[in-house]
């Protein structure tokens, strides 16, 4: 993605800096008397700004503003010599069908670079200084001013929420592995298999408001080791939350009871801090047409929300033990819609204590 050219009493280096785990797309130059190569974090993990589409590319009053579908991220550089900005945005590609190439000047060029992953290369010719913003939906704008002098030659930001202050959300889906959880013989519903699948799908809606998402495990495993002591599994699954220095910990579950006939969606908490977070699912955020009762918030002594040092939170989507809502659970439509209210309340908690975008300068 950049390459810096340092010459030396050793010779020529080159240094690259590339996505993690990404094939080299180039040869190496003759000229090079050595090669560095720094691998920068994997974009699938930092911050999850992965997918988004281009939608619009306009220029107007000397301003250059780009918008997307989601949030992402960006790299610019500016050589004084050619007086050329080059902005780059790996994992970005062009939206089917969208006017995103309007009113362009000649010289400005877009082009979509495809390397083994793709890259959105906007190119300037210009002299004039310049600053850059995140804008509030999902988008960027650049400001060419005429006046004064470059004072930032390349830098790293990103739309949606700050690159390095974005708030991490560590997700756990409950049970796994040696422990299958609540299960619905007559539906053939096991608990372990449908958090998986609801945590996964609320991890997508978070990505898309730009958080950075953290699973507690992907697979059907355990997150020490099988047949480990309950104790050392749910310090496990702490762990990861209290490694990360997650923003909020939710645990997905289903409830069950004895009582089949009881029915809703709850929430658990445990902690003083846990309240805040827990109390903001008691109004009525259930989409109506899944008919799903919002039975509210409840205290209850639970390790994970105990260990864990930040505001955390078990849901509970609804009850495994009841037919109709096992039934519910094997429903695509219900999954991503119920997951989705979720990541929108979990939204709205964050936005209220969360700082707004800034572009990082390096």
């Amino acid at each position: 993605v950049f390459t810096e050219k340092e010459t030396t009493e050793e010779g020529t280096i080159l240094k690259f800096k590339l996505p993690h785990n990404r094939k080299i797309p180039f040869n190496v130059p003759r000229e090079a008397s050595k090669i560095e190569i720094n691998f920068l974090p994997d974009f699938n993990l930092l911050a999850n700004y992965a997918g988004a589409r281009l939608k619009k590319a306009s220029f107007s009053n000397d301003q250059f503003i780009i918008e997307a579908d989601a949030p992402f991220q960006y790299f610019w550089n500016y050589d004084e010599d050619k007086r050329l900005l080059t902005l780059e945005i790996p994992l970005m590609t062009p939206e089917e069908n969208s006017l995103w190439q309007e009113n362009i000047p000649e010289n400005i060029s877009i082009e979509f670079v495809e390397l083994g992953y793709g890259i959105m290369k906007f190119s300037f010719n210009t002299g004039n200084n310049f600053l850059i913003e995140s804008t509030p939906q999902n988008g960027i704008k650049l400001t060419f001013d005429s006046t004064g002098e470059n004072d930032k030659l390349k830098g790293v930001g990103a739309s949606g929420l700050p690159l390095r202050e974005f708030a991490t959300i560590v997700i756990d889906p409950g049970h796994g592995g040696c422990d299958a959880g609540a299960c619905n013989a007559l539906e053939n519903v096991r608990e372990k298999t449908v958090n998986l699948t609801l945590a996964k799908e609320l991890g997508s809606y978070l990505k898309n408001y730009g958080y950075n998402v953290i699973y507690t495990r992907t697979t059907d495993k355990d997150v020490s080791w099988a047949n480990s002591p309950d104790a050392t599994e749910l310090q496990a699954r702490t762990d990861v939350a209290n490694s990360n220095s997650a923003t909020i910990f939710v645990s997905v579950h289903c409830n069950a009871s004895t009582n089949k006939n009881i029915k809703g969606f709850s929430v658990y908490w445990t902690k003083e801090q846990d309240y805040k977070l827990a109390k903001i699912f008691e109004k009525n955020f259930i989409t109506p047409s899944l008919q799903l009762k919002n039975r509210g918030v409840f205290r209850g002594n639970y390790y994970i929300l105990r260990r864990s040092r930040m505001p955390a939170i078990i849901i509970e989507t609804c009850f495994i033990s009841n037919n109709s809502e096992a039934k519910k659970l094997k429903d695509k439509r219900f999954q991503t819609t119920i997951m989705k209210d979720v990541a929108k309340v979990l939204h709205e908690y964050l936005s209220s204590s969360q700082p707004k975008s800034r572009v990082i300068t390096l």
